[in-house]
């Protein structure tokens, strides 16, 4: 079909639509600007700037623009379109919303390299509000522990292998590969991120970390007060890891992404979130001086432990009802055998080319993938 054809076949089949007034001018968008300003973000204006475009990137910056940034202090800063009718153009508006942050939980946001802990607290302190939001975490409760603290001057960040350098929100989605399902994503996960290790971290003989890695070290038992004047960074990149529970490759990586698109919602509810995992911070005192008791058993020699291939045993032992021949594998050799088969090849198959071809399955389960 050539254009004339093309254009012919659109003019018979496209509908025809009245000709409307044309484009909207300078002061149509003034007068629709004015009769929406009264719904919109209120602040202090503190500067403006003019951008051709909030979509395009910079070397310094190579996501969207976020809505609001947190900076020390804590300032919450919103970033709004203005337009100026009687110079015809407009700029970006930074306005301080710090006094009503929780108008704005589910806007983007990006954080200032000098973000602390202590910031995001004291942004809960003169919100109000965001303590009732986030009552389910215990924000009051952690906003007095960490209130009740001795005012002192924040400690210097030097370097320590055992030492936390900053407190990191990452983010991991749960994919099942199968049918493509993605598990619920909008939780951050936060942690403490050490130092680039300048040796080899040893263990029984074992190299645990290697030089120039860093150690990732939980913060659940961890009281607020200890950590106060670290920075608390955003990851824009997401990990992948598998979810389905009869994949191979369960609970490891499959694949990586960014999603910069993190809201201030998100930030506050996954630094609570890990804070507030075992519960109020008298709770938390509670499970950590347990587990310091049982350890110190263990130390001891005084608790009962169990290897971990005893606590499966049975489970191993019930692979041999499934089979007609094991041709004299243990359950051990077996369950080894079947950790190793790919997600759709055929376990009968692969287990004769692994450990002979005496091996065979049930019938119900010769043509069953693992």
């Amino acid at each position: 079909m050539n254009n004339e054809e093309k254009a012919g076949f659109a003019e018979k089949s496209l509908p025809a639509y009245e000709a409307d007034d044309g484009p909207l001018t300078a002061e149509d968008i003034a007068r629709i600007r004015e009769t929406a300003r009264p719904m919109l973000p209120r602040g202090k204006i503190l500067g403006t700037r003019s951008i051709s475009a909030p979509w395009q990137t910079t070397t310094t910056n190579k996501h969207r623009i976020m809505q609001l940034t947190l900076s020390p202090g804590p300032r919450l800063i919103r970033c709004d379109w203005e337009y100026d009718k009687s110079r015809g153009e407009g700029a970006y508006v930074d306005r301080d919303v710090t006094e009503d942050a929780s108008r704005y939980l589910f806007d983007t946001i990006a954080l200032d390299p000098g973000i602390t802990l202590r910031d995001i607290f004291l942004l809960l302190d003169i919100n109000p509000l965001l303590q009732e939001v986030y009552a389910r975490d215990w924000a009051k409760e952690f906003l007095a522990e960490m209130m009740s603290g001795n005012a002192t001057a924040a400690p210097s960040i030097e370097y320590d292998p055992k030492g936390i350098e900053y407190l990191e929100l990452y983010q991991i989605w749960n994919q099942d590969s199968f049918i493509g399902e993605l598990q619920p994503i909008h939780r951050l996960d936060f942690h403490g991120v050490g130092f680039v290790l300048r040796e080899d971290v040893v263990r029984e003989g074992r190299v645990d970390y290697r030089a120039g890695e860093r150690i990732k070290w939980g913060v659940s038992f961890s009281s607020p007060l200890e950590m106060l004047h670290l920075p608390v960074r955003l990851n824009p990149e997401v990990i992948l890891c598998e979810d389905n529970a009869d994949s191979v490759n369960h609970g490891k990586e499959i694949g990586r992404m960014l999603n910069p698109g993190v809201t201030l919602g998100q930030v506050i509810q996954g630094v609570l979130w890990e804070l507030s995992f075992h519960g109020s911070p008298a709770s938390r005192d509670e499970e950590s001086a347990m587990l310091k008791s049982l350890t110190d058993e263990v130390r001891s020699g005084e608790g009962v432990t169990h290897r971990s291939v005893d606590l499966f045993s049975g489970y191993k032992a019930t692979l041999v009802s499934c089979f007609v021949d094991t041709a004299g594998y243990s359950p051990d050799n077996l369950y080894d055998a079947l950790q190793g088969i790919g997600d759709h090849d055929n376990a009968e198959a692969v287990l004769q080319q692994k450990l002979g071809s005496n091996i065979r399955l049930k019938p119900q389960f010769s043509d069953m993938t693992f």
